[in-house]
């Protein structure tokens, strides 16, 4: 019996998501949140594969409102360059392997309220997917007229000498005018280039024709402007508010998007979402599907469907249809305000719409999975459409690399996807059920007198509590909830600098606190006497500072060695520093073998960390995938783990037990159980590492931790998700492919009974295992696995004691009241 102590007491409040930016090569998003921290997830084509594999800590008064991916030179970077802006008027590129901000340049107007880089069309650029490509390749003949009418303004250099032309960025300022800086090298980042006539108000969107002649902006005054960059003139000035359903005087422009047809869709303050043509700026038609303001604008990869997302909490899509193909008006569409200007073309119609978020949506973003194995995912698929059982709608069965997907984000700090080619054939999928949930770590050789220490780390403070031990729990078998009693606050240490808390750790004995900040790391000693039980609460909480070597820089992680005399950080350039906790000197350097990760993903991180029990062996996993092994005796490098599925770790930990037994999970769910010492996998993945993998296809939720008991002597280990865990037993796995192997011998044996219809049927001997019966097979009933769903999202799992658990949980209903209440709030059943 295992028995679960639940705990609710921690602090929880994730930030909204307020831009969506898409990697150049379309196989990364990030997603910049409103406390300044942006978040770097891979792109997957169904629910499994999900993964925030970097994320950037945010800063005090720093809000991001928006995000661009500009293109690199350096072959380490097919994703391109990453820069973000916001309201306190700075331009930053980010540094993806230091996370620290590389350079940041003045707007020189105020606040950024749009970011929008030019659409690059070159032939030596490498992408990762021959289908972008082709897409971005293939303008050139669709927007052709309207290149050629701005050929005679642009500059003649750069038009016969495309190769050389640096890549420009449009920033909307606050002061009303649109400026132009061009992406140069790494040394000189972002140079400013022109701007254009100021106008009255904000502007607060802008975007690039896929030619790279004419600049859009959209103002807080209600009005669509067109620039020639060459002459820097206004070529026409579009007045939105007269198609829409608002006034003039509080008709904003919110986002813009220019389609390679030369179509203009604009999403304003209005809730309506209108199409223009490019070339003479006259209305073509308008859909006012939204109920609040329309906040974001994305289109589909063949630019044949829109997405609209808005304060009402929906994201709509609009599919163009060829005129001539429409025999009738569609009766969906008849409670629309729609204008169509030209006698013949095409025809923008309301396909339908999700309200999946409970507030704003703010940013829309399409990304384009890639998937190595096709194979596995198409012979998956023909089962599925083999199969009798009823069709079924579920989000990873379509699995396709050629399918775009939408990311939505808003402010109730959800991302959610759906595909791009068929919106409303499935159910969207949640990709981040927990998001930004704080790091949590147990220490559990506590001086305590029967408690173990938990440290909670939060953006601006890091808080260690006492885990009450006689704690009422939960029965796992029954799942009867029962009071817990609350924990105990021991110690609380504020990060008084401008950026937030990167990463933390307590030693295992609990003496020891680390925290890093953008700045350097800092170390913390718990100064208490707890054999005495008459101690006072302020003695409890006091805290001393040590000084660390000052060679030190900012870590994003870090953690202590097992007896706790040993402080390891990531360092730049594929590194960890050894620091000794007790003489406070740098000891060593573990340099990883460059030449290991020269590959397509470019360099990698180092994100994740575990050592051994007895000290020896440092596992250091990086966002590429890779899983470095390094020996703590004698400080070198012993094992490159291979790539297994080429996604990278979510978990890492070693046995308790036997010390060089690595167990890893990645994030397409799966779990590797390796023999560091040997370099080969272990001789239970090679027995049941099949079995598992199948039972962990339909895990929901992606991996977030392994949780092993503090029993050398332990056989099992705990799996587990935001929405769920699975416990799995290695002694119990090993017998059960035992007794299938007995099975098969007496099948064998006995002979297979063949019926007069050609079907088979296989004599079962009551263990428990699958059979056929004409023709369908039953699926085995696994005795060594077993999987528990959560009804709450859950921040951490931990073992406290042989067979007993300490999880942190927290109802989204109580996250939900912690938000800014929605600007539009629907009522079901209207």
């Amino acid at each position: 019996m295992l028995e679960v102590h639940r705990c609710r007491q921690i602090d929880w409040t994730p930030s909204a998501v307020v831009a969506l930016a898409t990697s150049f090569d379309g196989t990364l998003v990030a997603a910049a949140r409103e406390n300044g921290a942006i978040e770097i997830w891979s792109v997957a084509a169904g629910s499994v594969g999900w993964h925030c594999q970097l994320r950037i800590a945010g800063r005090k008064d720093a809000e991001i409102s928006s995000l661009v991916w500009c293109e690199s030179e350096d072959e380490d970077e097919p994703h391109g360059r990453l820069f973000s802006a916001g309201l306190d008027g700075f331009i930053t590129e980010w540094n993806l392997r230091t996370l620290q901000p590389k350079e940041a340049v003045e707007s020189m107007g105020g606040a950024v309220w749009q970011l929008a880089a030019e659409h690059v069309m070159r032939s030596k650029t490498t992408m990762r997917s021959s289908r972008i490509q082709q897409s971005r390749g293939s303008q050139e003949d669709e927007s052709g007229s309207d290149s050629e009418d701005a050929s005679s303004n642009g500059s003649q250099d750069e038009q016969e000498d495309p190769e050389n032309r640096e890549q420009r960025v449009a920033v909307a300022c606050e002061d009303g005018c649109v400026r132009i800086f061009a992406v140069s090298d790494k040394k000189l980042g972002m140079i400013y280039r022109q701007s254009f006539p100021r106008v009255k108000g904000r502007i607060l969107s802008v975007a690039w024709t896929w030619d790279g002649t004419r600049l859009l902006g959209g103002g807080s005054d209600g009005c669509i402007r067109c620039w020639d960059i060459a002459s820097n003139r206004e070529v026409y000035r579009i007045t939105a508010g007269i198609g829409g359903k608002g006034s003039a005087s509080d008709f904003c422009i919110w986002d813009l998007l220019v389609l390679r047809d030369g179509s203009i869709v604009s999403g304003d303050s209005s809730g309506s979402t209108q199409f223009w043509d490019a070339k003479q700026g006259t209305l073509l038609q308008v859909q006012t599907r939204h109920d609040a303001d329309v906040l974001a604008l994305a289109a589909s990869p063949d630019h044949r469907s829109v997405f609209s997302a808005g304060a009402d909490g929906q994201v709509v899509q609009f599919h163009r249809v060829d005129e001539s193909s429409r025999m009738t008006d569609n009766a969906s569409t008849s409670s629309s305000v729609d204008f169509v200007m030209r006698p013949m073309g095409d025809r923008w119609v309301y396909i339908g719409g999700k309200r999946t978020h409970t507030h704003d949506v703010r940013a829309l973003a399409v990304a384009f999975p890639v998937i190595d194995g096709d194979l596995p995912v198409q012979k998956r698929r023909k089962q599925i459409q083999k199969s009798e059982c009823p069709k079924q709608t579920d989000y990873r069965k379509w699995a396709l690399s050629q399918t775009g997907m939408l990311i939505s984000g808003g402010n109730d700090a959800k991302l959610f996807t759906y595909p791009a080619n068929r919106f409303l054939s499935f159910h969207p999928h949640d990709i981040c059920p927990a998001p930004e949930r704080p790091f949590i770590q147990l220490a559990h050789r506590s001086p305590l007198q029967g408690g173990t220490l938990m440290m909670a780390q939060h953006p601006t403070r890091v808080d260690v509590w006492k885990i009450n031990s006689n704690e009422s729990a939960l029965n796992m078998d029954n799942r009867s909830m029962l009071k817990a009693q609350p924990l105990i606050l021991l110690a609380r240490i504020k990060c008084k600098s401008s950026g937030h808390i990167t990463c933390s750790a307590i030693s295992g004995n609990g003496c020891l606190v680390a925290l890093s900040d953008c700045q350097r790391p800092r170390l913390y000693q718990l100064e208490h006497d707890f054999t005495n039980s008459s101690v006072s609460e302020d003695k409890m909480r006091r805290i001393s500072k040590k000084k660390l070597p000052p060679v030190l820089q900012a870590t994003h992680c870090m953690l202590f060695s097992a007896d706790s005399t040993r402080l390891l950080l990531v360092a730049p350039q594929l590194s960890i520093w050894v620091v000794d906790t007790e003489s406070m000197e740098l000891v060593h350097t573990f340099k990883v073998p460059l030449e290991t990760f020269q590959s397509k993903l470019g360099k990698a991180v180092i994100v994740l960390m575990c050592t051994s029990s007895d000290g020896q062996w440092l596992a250091a996993a990086t966002n590429s995938g890779h899983v470095v092994v390094f020996n703590m005796e004698t400080m070198r490098h012993h094992w490159t783990v291979p790539v297994f599925d080429g996604t990278p770790a979510t978990a890492a930990v070693f046995h308790a037990g036997f010390s060089n037994v690595l167990i890893l999970s990645s994030s397409a769910n799966h779990l590797y159980v390796l023999d560091v010492e040997m370099k080969v996998p272990g001789e239970w993945y090679k027995r049941n590492g099949m079995h598992i993998a199948k039972q962990l296809l339909e895990f929901p939720g992606g991996i977030a931790g392994l949780s092993l008991p503090l029993s050398p002597d332990s056989t099992s280990i705990i799996v587990y998700s935001s929405s769920a865990m699975c416990v799995i037993d290695f002694s119990k796995l090993m017998l059960e492919e035992e007794v299938d192997r007995a099975h098969d011998d007496a099948v064998n044996a006995a002979g297979n009974q063949e019926h007069g219809n050609g079907t088979r049927k296989v004599v079962v001997h009551g263990n428990g295992n699958g059979s056929k019966h004409d023709g369908r097979s039953v699926p085995k009933k696994s005795i060594g696995t077993k999987f528990v769903p959560f009804r709450n999202p859950v921040l951490f799992l931990g073992h406290t004691g042989l067979s007993s658990v300490f999880v942190v949980e927290k109802p989204w209903s109580e996250v939900l009241q912690q938000f800014p209440a929605p600007v539009f709030r629907h009522v079901f059943g209207t």
